[in-house]
């Protein structure tokens, strides 16, 4: 509890600056249903996804965010272990994320209240109407991966340091 507590100390000294410096490794909490982003394997397929799931800290859940801009919150994500970044293929609406060796989307984050985070793709088919990171149903009753959702959203992600002790 105590390392929570200073995470977020450490977080709300962040979000004093004009920009928020996430570089290194996170793990992606979605914070609703408490689960955390995984790069998973999709059954019959050489298709990897990003799923969500109550972890078992024995799997691999902490992406590498490297900033591409230096004057804004744009990023790369990738998994170190599975060596790819997340990336749609397409920008639209109910789009499902890839984890891929070999494209990359760019994303922006934008830190919200309460230590959480929109996270959106840079490119946007309609500026007017942004598209944003949701976890949303593979196929019912199956796992949870990302995807993209427009409209009104509320900031669901928390982005936790890598603790590497």
């Amino acid at each position: 509890m105590h390392i929570l507590y200073l995470f977020f100390l450490f977080l709300s000294s962040c979000l004093a600056a004009d920009t928020v410096s996430l570089e290194g490794l996170f793990s992606i909490l979605e914070d609703y249903f408490g689960e955390t982003a995984i790069s998973s394997p999709a059954a019959n397929s050489t298709t990897v996804r990003v799923g969500f799931d109550r972890v078992d800290q024995r799997l691999h859940k902490d992406w590498l965010f490297t900033r591409v801009d230096s004057d804004r919150s744009w990023y790369t994500i990738k998994h170190p272990v599975a060596d790819g970044f997340i990336h749609f293929p397409e920008i639209k609406a109910g789009a499902q994320a890839v984890v891929t060796p070999s494209a990359s989307s760019f994303f922006e984050v934008i830190a919200r209240s309460n230590a959480r985070f929109t996270i959106q793709p840079v490119e946007q088919p309609d500026p007017n109407n942004p598209l944003y990171w949701y976890v949303g149903e593979f196929r019912s009753g199956e796992e949870r991966v990302l995807r993209l959702k427009g409209g009104r959203h509320d900031p669901g992600f928390s982005l936790i340091p890598h603790n590497s002790g």
